[in-house]
């Protein structure tokens, strides 16, 4: 006598295989196919990552990755322990090196800083890797181009946002008469769709900076300059829009060297300073009356921000300082 079990039941026992399991299992039969690509079992898949607590990990990935360094280096959380394991890039690729933009549910994205007309995407634990083609440029001068990826979580998808900026000669800016666009690229529907976002009210020497995105609450972050004003760059997924967030109120106040970073803080965006501050206070020589004789020691500072509320500067709260 043939029995089925239920469709829920098989959901529920494939959700618990490893990646690779997975992947085989797509190509026994059409039924699996279909229901490991169903959004069922998607969102089955994000609902047990999300409460996932028995084990965790952490990927150290180089900012470079050449034909001499292709691994990243994997840290599996065992509970009383770390286990170390090594992830290697499943491609060759053509020029000296790539960039990491970002990674998103085990997807890498990479880039070739000299070419601007496509982006790799890889997944280390299955081994595959795919190259997408970028859109034609509106125009055939010089551009510049920052990527950023995120998850779609109500489509079941990964997104690819790519902002492209065009130098305008005549007013020698990347912010001139041709205003930058936004295109996003979908995994899911494997296409492209072009989005506006930007307007006249952005100050003409604005500019997105090359650094790893942030996506939280439903947006994806960036660090962004416009002059000598350092701000954050956030793109609204559901919304196709563009804010500004300015940082918190003297947060590099009596630094020096420094450097910050955007992470994801439980669920929330925070703001990472790192810099050093003179160790005592200048003190000055009474004989010839100029300060910093001698210079005092510099220690370094760490401090987090955390962004509550509607994302106004005053949202902004310290959660620690530390100095090494």
């Amino acid at each position: 006598m043939k029995m089925e079990l239920p469709t829920e039941l098989i959901i529920d026992a494939f959700s618990r295989l490893p990646i690779k399991s997975q992947v085989r299992l797509i190509s026994v039969s059409q039924s699996y196919f279909s229901l490991i690509t169903s959004g069922e079992f998607k969102e089955m898949q994000l609902h047990r990552s999300r409460n996932l607590t028995d084990s965790t990990y952490v990927i150290a990935v180089p900012w470079h990755l050449s034909e001499k360094g292709r691994a990243c280096i994997g840290f599996l959380d065992k509970g009383v322990s770390f286990e170390r394991k090594k992830i290697v890039i499943p491609f060759r690729p053509p020029q000296a090196n790539y960039d990491l933009v970002g990674s998103c549910n085990g997807i890498l994205c990479l880039i070739n800083p000299k070419r601007k007309d496509y982006f790799i995407l890889c997944n280390p634990s299955i081994g595959k890797t795919k190259v997408i083609k970028c859109l034609p440029p509106e125009d055939e001068g010089m551009m510049i181009t920052t990527l950023g990826l995120c998850p779609d979580h109500p489509n079941h998808d990964v997104l690819v946002i790519r902002i492209v900026f065009f130098y305008d000669y005549s007013a020698q800016s990347f912010f001139g008469k041709k205003l930058p666009y936004t295109e996003v690229y979908s995994i899911k529907k494997k296409s492209w769709t072009r989005v506006g976002g930007f307007d006249n009210s952005f100050d003409p020497s604005f500019m997105v900076l090359a650094d790893r995105v942030v996506f939280v609450q439903g947006a994806v972050h960036w660090k962004a300059a416009c002059l000598d004003q350092e701000m954050i760059m956030c793109f609204k997924i559901s919304e196709k829009e563009f804010k500004i967030l300015k940082l918190p109120i003297d947060c590099f106040s009596n630094m020096y060297m420094i450097n910050w970073k955007l992470a994801n803080w439980k669920g929330t965006l925070a703001f990472i300073v790192v810099g050093e501050e003179p160790s005592q206070p200048p003190r000055r020589n009474t004989v010839i009356g100029v300060e910093n004789v001698p210079q005092p020691l510099l220690k370094k500072i760490c401090e987090m921000w955390v962004l509550n509320g509607d994302g106004e500067v005053e949202s902004w709260s310290k959660i620690f300082r530390f100095t090494f």
